[in-house]
């Protein structure tokens, strides 16, 4: 049984952008108690819709809050979520590479760029686990719930082994959102691995499942 279970909604254009939002704070800010922090980051990504749709839809159809919302925060919660990922759910996710594929390879299929980058950071990741206590406490433990979604925006996204994550691009085409969801659902499932004295453990007991739904 998963810790949690969140369902998004897909039916339409705007649930999709609220999903790609929702999906990407997830990944970004996993606890409970960041949730304050999601739904910052949510708002944060409707102001920056609303700025884009007024040029082809009244601006007075918008409510004010959003309206108002002013482009400097909105600049700071991009910023903020795409340096979280990078220093904790980018590392986090490299580690997991080598445990999965260490324990699972049967039971994991990883598109080229995956393996490039388990290629890429493997010695770089042996070290980290060496040093298991500071990496458990700097990138790994609250990344756990959430290591199947990194990789199902990972692998959904063909170019992102070369650049920079890009927001704007990611929430411009929610298109990825469902493959990811489907890619990350799937992995998830063999989540069962044990290293260095239970400190990196990957369990589907301690995930965060994310489904959807669309109009039928």
């Amino acid at each position: 049984m998963p810790l949690k279970t969140i369902t998004l909604s897909l039916c339409d254009e705007a649930d999709a952008l609220i999903g790609v939002a929702a999906y990407l704070a997830l990944i970004a800010y996993p606890k409970e108690s960041d949730i304050p922090k999601r739904d910052e980051f949510i708002d944060a990504v409707k102001a920056w819709w609303v700025k884009q749709a007024r040029k082809k839809i009244s601006y007075k159809r918008f409510p004010q809050r959003l309206r108002q919302y002013p482009n400097q925060k909105i600049d700071n919660q991009f910023s903020k979520l795409t340096r979280r990922f990078y220093t904790r759910r980018l590392p986090a996710w490299n580690i997991a590479l080598i445990l999965l594929l260490q324990a699972n390879q049967e039971k994991v299929t990883l598109n080229k760029s995956i393996e490039k980058r388990y290629t890429k950071y493997s010695d770089k990741n042996q070290k980290i686990l060496g040093n298991a206590e500071n990496s458990y406490q700097r990138v790994w433990s609250d990344s756990k719930p959430i290591l199947h979604l990194i990789y199902g925006l990972i692998n959904s996204l063909d170019c992102f082994e070369n650049q920079e994550v890009d927001l704007q691009m990611l929430l411009s085409n929610p298109e990825w959102l469902e493959k990811a969801l489907l890619n990350a659902e799937n992995i998830r499932k063999h989540f069962q691995v044990n290293y260095s004295g239970n400190k990196f453990i990957i369990s589907d007991s301690q995930s965060i499942q994310v489904l959807y739904k669309k109009n039928p």
